[in-house]
């Protein structure tokens, strides 16, 4: 007989397509994270950004606002947050996308 156990550790993170129509390049980075996340988005114009994170439960742990750039390479510190799933919201000139991100 077999009596093999295969034991498989899966992360599976799913990731919005950018809605910010003059956004050319978004990368956020590492998700998975253990402490903290990095974002780094171009667009063709200067425009103002918000960048907010919040828990699943809706409640709004972390906004950064940014006005005028073309350009945002940015670090956020998440090592305070619990392990679990937030969301981190892109917004200019109201259009707006949305991430997952998990925290280990």
């Amino acid at each position: 007989g077999c009596d093999s156990i295969i034991v498989l550790n899966l992360s599976i993170v799913t990731f919005t397509k950018n809605n910010i129509a003059f956004v050319n390049s978004l990368k956020i980075y590492p998700n998975p994270t253990k402490n903290s996340i990095n974002i780094d988005l171009i667009a063709n114009k200067q425009a103002d950004f918000k960048i907010s994170f919040f828990g699943v439960d809706g409640r709004v742990l972390m906004v950064k606002d940014y006005n005028n750039l073309s350009t945002i390479s940015d670090n956020f510190d998440l090592s305070r947050l619990a392990s679990g799933m937030y969301y981190m919201k892109i917004e200019s000139e109201s259009q707006n996308t949305t991430y997952s991100i998990i925290k280990q």
